[in-house]
This record gives C-alpha cells, sequence and structure tokens, in this order.
C-alpha cells in the first residue's frame, strides 16, 4: 500500500534493526515517490557506526548517501542539471556497484553517477539501527507527499533491467490511460 503524507510528521513507517538491513557492498534501492515538499528521507537506516538511504534534497533532487564511501555520510547530491522530484509521480533508482560507481535513475532513465570508493559490507560493521521510511532515525527530515512499492536488491540492476521496470510500472500513476506501448520497433 501507499504510504502518504498529509502532515509531514505523522505517517512514516519503521521496522526493528536486523541483519538483513546490514546491506553489502553492492545494492540498488527503488520506490515510487510523489514528492510534495523538498529535504526528506525516502528509506534509509542510520546507526552509530554508518548509514545508507536516498532522499530528496533540499533543492528538491534525488539525494543518496552510504557511509561507506567517505566522511561527511558521502552524501551525494545530485547536480542542478537533473530533474526535480517535485510535484507528480517518480520511480527513482539507485544503484551502488562495489568499490566502484553509485548510479542515479529518475522515470527509468541514467540522469548521473558518482564514485562509490568502498568495497565493505555492514555486515563487518553493523548499523544497529531501525529501517525508516518516510523519515530519518530519531524523527527528522519527514518526507512530505506519497512513497510507494519501496524495494531494496542485493544486486546492482542493469540500465536494461530499470528500462524494464519502467516501462512495465509507468502507468501506475498515471492519469492518461489512452497511451499505449509496443515492443514492435517505431511503434508507440
Amino acid at each position: 500500500s501507499t504510504l502518504s503524507s498529509v502532515c509531514a510528521t505523522t505517517q512514516f513507517a519503521t521496522t526493528p534493526n536486523s541483519a538483513n538491513w546490514n546491506l553489502p557492498a553492492t545494492y540498488t534501492i527503488a520506490a515510487w515517490i510523489n514528492a510534495s515538499a523538498s529535504d526528506g528521507r525516502i528509506v534509509s537506516q542510520q546507526g552509530a557506526t554508518g548509514n545508507w538511504g536516498i532522499a530528496v534534497s533540499t533543492a528538491g533532487r534525488l539525494r543518496h548517501f552510504d557511509s561507506r564511501d567517505g566522511a561527511s555520510f558521502a552524501d551525494a547530491k545530485l547536480l542542478p542539471a537533473t530533474p526535480t522530484l517535485l510535484g507528480g509521480w517518480h520511480m527513482v533508482h539507485v544503484v551502488r556497484i562495489n568499490g566502484s560507481q553509485r548510479r542515479y535513475y529518475i522515470d527509468g532513465v541514467f540522469v548521473s553517477s558518482s564514485v562509490a570508493l568502498s568495497t565493505n559490507s555492514f555486515s563487518s560493521h553493523p548499523n544497529n539501527s531501525s529501517l525508516e521510511i518516510g523519515r530519518a532515525v530519531g524523527g527528522t527530515e519527514f518526507f512530505n507527499g506519497a512513497i510507494d512499492d519501496v524495494r531494496i536488491d542485493i544486486a546492482s540492476l542493469t540500465d536494461d533491467d530499470i528500462m524494464l521496470e519502467w516501462t512495465t510500472q509507468m502507468h501506475k500513476y498515471s492519469s492518461d490511460s489512452g497511451i499505449t506501448f509496443s515492443t514492435v520497433a517505431g511503434s508507440y
């Protein structure tokens, strides 16, 4: 079901700490979001020994952080040229590839990348914290809008995987049911 929020401080989801949330060095985080304001967490885990997550930045753009990639929570805020996430539904993906790169996608399209420095897994230094959807641990950075279909995969999805997910789900929140698509080249 959709986690929606009219009052940004009243709806969120939290799960107790689990070894399942100690992400490996390679992973994909995805979610459908409809942000009505900037500066809000989509999903994250933030413990005393490390943190990871995705959010909408203060500029309304996709934000990813993973403490294994350096100081200051290794916060990768995307370039101003990337699309804003405010207003309307968007499918977002962050793919972290072991010691190589972090790749960012909005609505099935690759928009930017940055370096992923570490090859460590959180299993060697667990976060020991709850998983939060719609806010940061401690009740800050509440997401203002709606979040649906949050997924965390312990594999790096490819460009084709992400485009396939987008094309098969793009009408999930569409108000235009008159558009059809075909697998035949040149037919849209």
